[in-house]
């Protein structure tokens, strides 16, 4: 069964996927740049809905992706 697919935030305007991984190893690389990354959603803000927390391609790593509050409001049912 396949994971059901909802899109949060504005239109992406990125067409090419940045691995978490790669993020994650070189940081500095990143610094004000935009990126796209896929993941699965392992966890979500219980007070806001402004982090959620995205499996990595790598086995045991995780990003938090962090918005301004209200600007995207992520839904606790977001959470696989």
């Amino acid at each position: 069964m396949h994971p059901i697919q909802k899109k949060y935030g504005n239109e992406i305007t990125l067409s090419e996927k940045t691995e978490i991984s790669q993020i994650m190893a070189n940081p500095e690389n990143f610094v004000g740049k935009k990126v796209l990354v896929e993941g699965t959603i392992v966890d979500v803000c219980e007070k806001r809905g402004c982090w959620i927390n995205l499996n990595s391609d790598e086995e045991y790593q995780t990003m938090r992706v962090k918005v301004n509050d209200g600007e995207i409001v992520f839904p606790m049912e977001a959470k696989r």
